[in-house]
């Protein structure tokens, strides 16, 4: 009896220490928030500014040139955010997300200046790259058979990710009123639509504007100065190629943009030239130069990139010749871009295009969706960004895509009957347009690639 109570007792003994064993590892390796702004403050302040530094770094190298020998000054960020909130309302926070091999590291700022992070030892460099491929592979390729794009297989993976690189910080975001995050990601990271991710209830699109930014450092956050002269649009493109398949909608996309609702000038088909590119910027400063055409970003360098014109290609290693940072481009749109997705160097190419460029901001797409569904996002986006402009002397661009989305989201802009229905009313469609059926759009694979690079004002 003695002995059978005592082998009890080492049995209880055994599997007491396996448990606290495994609650001690799955405390380790899970997630780790440090949130205490005290005890944490200067970790996280310098965590943000590691993490900066090597996405500048990273866009430095790849595009061979110095862009700028500076470092994160974290206060500026502050103050170009506390600057804002004060001239506009807006109430925007700096997200920093990097991958490392043992974890996934996540840090915030705001205009409380008041920084926060997170450490999630469960999410290694495997365990992203296997939620990251999941997430695009779904929302990108749905159904492929059936020709539907109607999966909601997407969610799961879009809500880990959310639980990862958002909830952290929700409390803080919602208590703040936080309307804007303005991110920077690391490798691994940079093929990921932030606007898809997924909270159980919402896409994060629909509670935030959102901007991507290669790094802080790269990137101005001062809001432009008021312009007193009409902010005018050069719209150029083409849709036919020698070697890439023809882009039907472009001409009909760039005749709803000028006249109506932007001033400007379009210039299509062989009109699209480097030349005519050139002439044009130099006899105006035009704010927003649109582009329909096919845009390339390749793995390789900077030169295996480029966006084609009627007469050349245009590659990411030409474009800064053309100066469109003196006087500053606003906003520079590529309609149909189409980026490698999971190659690390033809993500750097999309996401370093505004810096590389000189323009403020860039508006682009990870991947290339249909005609009707980039026709029915462009036209929406640009009565929008008008909208704000007319109504803030500000070109909301980050707010104006948000807006765009969210109606693609909710079934307000969709193909019936041969017709693009939005918010501005009804447009009649070329047949060659809705031969594929693309009637709903509020599948994230029509409004999720479409990202702001850069300033999201």
């Amino acid at each position: 009896m003695f002995r059978r109570r005592n082998v009890t007792y080492i049995v209880i003994f055994i599997v007491t220490c396996l448990i606290t064993l495994f609650l001690n590892y799955k405390f380790s390796n899970h997630q780790v928030i440090a949130l205490n702004p005290s005890n944490d403050s200067l970790r996280w302040r310098q965590e943000m500014v590691k993490m900066d530094e090597d996405c500048k770094q990273d866009y430095q190298q790849f595009f061979n040139t110095e862009f700028t020998q500076e470092s994160l000054n974290l206060e500026q960020v502050v103050k170009q955010l506390q600057d804002l909130k004060q001239s506009t309302g807006k109430n925007a926070a700096a997200l920093w997300v990097w991958s490392y091999p043992d974890a996934l590291e996540v840090a915030m700022i705001t205009a409380e200046n008041k920084p926060q992070g997170a450490v999630f030892r469960e999410a290694d460099a495997v365990t992203i790259d296997q939620v990251v491929n999941e997430y695009i592979e779904h929302i990108t390729n749905p159904f492929p058979i059936l020709g539907i794009r109607n999966s909601t297989a997407y969610l799961t993976p879009a809500q880990q990710l959310y639980d990862w690189m958002i909830k952290p910080f929700q409390s803080q975001l919602q208590g703040e009123n936080i309307d804007t995050i303005i991110i920077c990601v690391g490798p691994r990271l940079r093929s990921i639509p932030f606007a898809a991710l997924y909270d159980g209830t919402d896409f994060l699109v629909e509670k935030y504007s959102i901007a991507m930014v290669p790094s802080f450092t790269l990137t101005n956050l001062d809001v432009s100065p008021r312009n007193q002269e009409e902010i005018k649009i050069l719209a150029m493109g083409t849709s036919t190629f020698e070697f890439l398949s023809p882009l039907p909608g472009v001409a009909l996309e760039i005749d709803n943009i000028v006249p109506s609702p932007w001033n400007g000038v379009k210039m299509t088909e062989n009109l699209f030239t480097l030349d005519n590119l050139q002439a044009q910027r130099e006899q105006n400063p035009y704010e927003i130069i649109h582009l329909a055409t096919h845009a390339k970003f390749e793995p390789g360098q900077p030169q295996d990139s480029f966006i084609q014109l009627a007469d050349r290609p245009l590659t990411l290693e030409d474009i800064r010749e053309l100066n469109w940072d003196n006087p500053p481009v606003s906003l520079l749109t590529l309609s149909a871009c189409e980026t490698a997705m999971g190659d690390p160097q033809a993500e750097l190419g999309f996401g370093g295009l505004a810096v590389q460029s000189g323009v403020r901001s860039a508006l682009g797409s990870y991947w290339q969706v249909s005609d009707a569904g980039t026709l029915a996002l462009m036209t929406e986006f640009y009565q929008h960004l008008k909208f704000y402009q007319d109504q803030t002397d500000i070109l909301l661009k980050s707010d104006a895509l948000r807006d765009t989305q969210i109606s693609m989201i909710h079934h307000q802009v969709y193909v019936n009957d041969g017709q693009l229905r939005s918010t501005r009313g009804n447009l009649s469609l070329p047949s060659m347009l809705t031969e594929f059926g693309d009637d709903d759009l509020s599948h994230p694979f029509y409004w999720a690639p479409f990202t702001i690079i850069g300033s999201p004002w």
